[in-house]
């Protein structure tokens, strides 16, 4: 039987959690196929600084190079954020890249013809299925270079240097043109050439090795921003997509979330266990951010156009549990009888988005939750009151009820005047759990607007719900609003 060297880098987060779990599909797969697995374990990321105090010991570099291969989770977590950059979980990351001279990233995007309606694209835009695969080279570039900070005119700067050899660019060209020579045989290279030095040297390499050794595989080039919006709107034109370190970085997330979730009544839970005890060392961050999206399932069921008597029903006792409690779970953790409403009243709140549908808040989130790795509900937060602002023209009542339940005194209010109150409790909740409200804290710019529009506008399956149509322009308005 032949046995393999497994070196398991279990890393940080859900690292630990989805290792376990892969390590068991291998021992199971051994069982079935006739191999074993010898698993030596070492440190990476977080949990290697706080073993070590280095993010990458030499040890872990040794483990993986004396392996047949390496099984790694995930690293980094708030944990570390204040750290120096060169003590940072993601430079082991970088590090191990590095060290093992893994130059080529496979990062597939496939979407079976069954599992179209669980995609944020329109069906006609899918057609039977994608299958995409993007070739990120993987230890040069920005994320290699030369880094720094100085003082120009008086002030502090910092800078990050792009660059690649022309032995970098052959290798990784070859590993896309390979790939293709099993696929479709179409490569798209993507730079940009129009601005960037390192893109003009990586274009005319990449012209070249094709030229000279892969006459048979098709090539074109396309500048990143145009890929980004193209992979959005036409994603069935690319077969392999080959490009630089950062390029592959933005681009594959963003190839990623094509595919999307899946959506099935076979994976509708059985049970559900509301044990409030689970919740008690939940961080304030991630019970604001729940909280939050259990607040915003529930409101968005209650004013979605596919609302109920029923759903109703369990969308105000959701709303009537959460608004008062999630204050108090946020700022009491272990405050057991807030917890246990929260938990109940997220219950509700699934029961009703479950038969009413999400709306609008939730399509414009996912597109930033997938670009920017904004946490769900926190990119739900975001995006809250500048859709409900849009929402509320669709139905006024809705909205001035809305208020009502979560505690504002909308007596004698006319409709309009009582959905702006609202507003104010909404606005207040999320100040109080301390909530950015501004997506140019994470990054987000207003260049990045017409793309993240286009995106939205894909997401078909909740703006069917919602109590007002969308066009592009109010996309584009409403992300503008939330910056």
């Amino acid at each position: 039987m032949r046995t393999y060297n497994i070196a398991v880098l279990k890393g940080d987060g859900i690292g630990p959690e989805i290792v376990n779990e892969a390590i068991r599909v291998l021992d199971k797969a051994g069982e079935k196929f006739g191999f074993a697995m010898n698993y030596q374990y070492a440190l990476l990321g977080g949990c290697a600084i706080d073993e070590t105090g280095v993010p990458l010991p030499q040890e872990t570099i040794d483990v993986c190079k004396a392996a047949d291969s390496t099984l790694l989770g995930a690293v980094g977590g708030p944990k570390w954020d204040n750290v120096p950059g060169d003590r940072r979980p993601e430079k082991g990351l970088l590090g191990i890249r590095g060290a093992l001279g893994l130059f080529a990233n496979l990062r597939p995007a496939v979407i079976f013809p069954q599992l179209r309606g669980a995609s944020p694209l329109r069906p006609e835009i899918i057609g039977e299925g994608l299958d995409i695969l993007v070739v990120r080279e993987l230890t040069g570039g920005i994320y290699f270079g030369e880094r720094g900070r100085r003082t120009v005119d008086g002030a502090e700067a910092a800078y990050d240097t792009e660059q690649y050899s022309v032995p970098e660019i052959e290798r990784i060209a070859r590993v896309a043109f390979e790939m293709a020579r099993k696929r479709k045989s179409r490569v798209c290279s993507v730079d940009k050439a129009n601005v960037l030095e390192s893109s003009r040297l990586w274009r005319a390499t990449v012209t070249r090795i094709r030229d000279k050794e892969f006459a048979d595989v098709g090539l074109s080039h396309m500048y990143v921003d145009n890929c980004a919006m193209q992979l959005v709107r036409n994603p069935g034109q690319f077969d392999v997509i080959v490009t630089s370190n950062i390029f592959g970085d933005i681009l594959s997330d963003e190839a990623a979330q094509l595919k999307m979730g899946i959506v099935s009544r076979h994976m509708l839970p059985a049970s559900v266990i509301l044990d409030p005890e689970l919740t008690l060392s939940l961080p304030k961050g991630p019970t604001a951010a729940s909280g939050m999206d259990a607040l915003i399932h529930a409101m968005e069921a209650y004013t979605s156009i596919h609302a109920t008597p029923l759903t109703d029903m369990w969308a105000e006792h959701a709303i009537a549990l959460i608004a008062p409690n999630l204050r108090k779970a946020w700022a009491r953790g272990e405050d057991i009888q807030a917890r246990q409403a929260m938990l109940t009243g997220s219950f509700y709140a699934g029961v009703a988005f479950c038969n009413a549908g999400v709306t609008a808040v939730h399509a414009f989130a996912y597109p930033i939750g997938a670009r920017y790795h904004i946490p769900h509900g926190l990119a739900n937060t975001l995006m809250l009151l500048p859709v409900f602002r849009f929402n509320m023209v669709g139905n006024m009542e809705r909205f001035a009820r809305l208020a009502a339940m979560l505690g504002e005194n909308t007596t004698g209010l006319s409709h309009e005047k009582a959905a702006g109150r609202c507003l104010d409790a909404l606005e207040s909740l999320a100040r109080d759990l301390q909530v950015s409200r501004h997506l140019a804290d994470y990054g987000v710019t207003p260049d990045d607007v017409p793309v993240l529009a286009e995106s939205v506008l894909q997401v078909t399956r909740l703006l069917g719900n919602n109590p007002r149509s969308v066009s592009l322009q109010d996309a584009i308005n409403i992300y503008r609003e939330a910056l």
